[in-house]
């Protein structure tokens, strides 16, 4: 049976994600480097929390972690694992429950790996999601900080669900009488050239800020359900860049809905969520990818006609992926319904 997707009464739901930053937990908890260039740590990390910054309710419904792994990976691990918590702290894994991905990267190692939600847990405004680790692994650009000082940190853990706002206004996702909609996409070329992680290329310098990009929609609305990216270096094994190491993810992105509001509170990984990642748009951007993130939009952002489709992009490139002069250009694909009377 199909149902439509409807928020409670005088309130509308919007999708968003919330970043936590695991690599920050390098920091206070001790963490030795493994053969395999990850971080890894066997602390219990308890009391952690995202804090909700947004002023609105939040419905989460999948905790995603992308390039990390919280329990054990190999059958030699010692256990761990997560444990979160409910709005009001109560325990919602009787134990430590193992988080590590069964989609692997191109270097073989975890891609990400993701828990379903039941929807009743409904965040309050200002609040938080605690939750504690144990066991945590932390990816990087291929090398870790004590071997290239440049490298660049790509572990998250998402939380991703819906933004509920209180509101009158009638839902514009349903197809009003007299409409008819088709699949259609937009499609844009991102090009990374001379453009790192970091200023100048040194962590000395800081990091790079966000670049922005938009998309004008045109000849009518349209309904946002998926996001796909494609990169012509991953079948390759050379990663995302041209230089010494391979780069398991290029870049990240930060999308915004049609009046300028962010659907995420920072920049996400590009494989978290996408939905189809391929090496190339083999068979057209509906063929389905090698490896798929989070990928559909739920629930969906309709664009108004001449709005715009508008999104930061976070390079996470560092010197010895992408030297000065050298060119690598990734595509990224709005897959939606178009609408039109």
């Amino acid at each position: 049976m199909n149902l439509d997707y409807n928020p409670p009464l005088g309130y509308r739901d919007y999708p968003f994600i919330y970043v936590y930053d695991a690599n920050q937990l390098n920091g206070p908890y001790p963490f030795t480097a493994d053969a395999h260039n990850q971080m890894v740590s066997v602390a219990q990390m308890v009391g952690l929390s995202e804090y909700l910054n947004f002023g609105d309710l939040f419905q989460l419904r999948r905790i995603v972690a992308s390039f990390l792994s919280i329990g054990p990976q190999f059958v030699t691990d010692p256990p761990g694992g997560m444990k979160f918590r409910d709005p009001i702290k109560r325990e919602k894994t009787a134990d430590y429950m193992p988080l590590t991905a069964t989609a692997l990267d191109l270097t073989s190692f975890p891609l990400a790996c993701s828990w379903p939600v039941w929807m009743s847990d409904v965040y309050g405004i200002r609040g938080e999601i605690p939750f504690d680790l144990s066991g945590v692994k932390l990816r990087y650009n291929c090398l870790v900080p004590s071997v290239d000082a440049n490298t660049v940190p790509i572990s998250q853990l998402l939380f991703q669900g819906v933004r509920r706002v209180q509101s009158s206004a009638p839902d514009n996702r349903g197809l009003l009488p007299g409409w008819n909609e088709r699949m259609d996409y937009y499609s844009i070329d991102i090009p990374f050239s001379s453009w790192w992680y970091y200023q100048n290329g040194t962590a000395a310098s800081g990091v790079s800020p966000v670049r922005q990009f938009s998309i004008q929609i045109t000849d009518g609305p349209f309904e946002l359900l998926e996001i796909r990216t494609y990169n012509d270096s991953i079948a390759g094994g050379t990663g995302c860049g041209g230089g010494t190491n391979a780069t398991v993810e290029c870049a990240r992105i930060q999308l915004y809905d049609w009046s300028q509001t962010a659907l995420m509170n920072a920049p996400v990984n590009l494989s978290a969520i996408n939905s189809a990642l391929n090496s190339g748009a083999l068979n057209g951007p509906f063929a389905p990818g090698s490896a798929a993130g989070a990928g559909a939009l739920c629930p969906p952002i309709v664009y108004p006609n001449r709005s715009f489709i508008t999104f930061n992009i976070q390079s996470l490139l560092n010197v010895h992926d992408v030297g000065a002069g050298d060119s690598q250009t990734i595509t990224i694909v709005f897959v939606g319904r178009r609408r039109w009377r």
